[in-house]
């Protein structure tokens, strides 16, 4: 899988024909940015199969709920683990307050 991070701090992860956005908005300079994407009452992540929809423009996250799921747990790993890669966790940044992570459901850790 290949992590993917957006101008403005969203996280997104690419795995096969998958995208999995943890993002309402376009993620950067573009319309809809995340404010205005909550106001308009989008969904908080998006999902596309890049082999049909490489324009992403059919966001199907709610066809795939196991899917989604799977990859953000996948993604979360990443992110706490320091690597996407086999071994021993690595140091990452501190993530308390780190923007676009507001994802991630259980608090981080920040003494690793």
């Amino acid at each position: 899988a290949t992590i993917h991070h957006s101008i403005n701090g969203n996280f997104a992860l690419r795995q096969g024909p998958w995208k999995l956005e943890m993002c309402p908005g376009s993620g950067g300079w573009s319309h809809p940015r995340d404010k205005e994407a909550s106001v308009m009452n989008f969904p908080p992540v998006q999902l596309y199969n890049l082999n049909e929809d490489v324009s992403e423009k059919k966001n199907v996250w709610d066809q795939h709920a196991e899917l989604v799921k799977k990859m953000e747990n996948k993604l979360k790993k990443y992110i706490l683990g320091g690597r996407s890669t086999p071994g021993t966790p690595q140091e990452y940044v501190k993530t308390k307050n780190w923007p676009g992570l507001e994802w991630m459901k259980e608090p981080m850790k920040d003494d690793r």
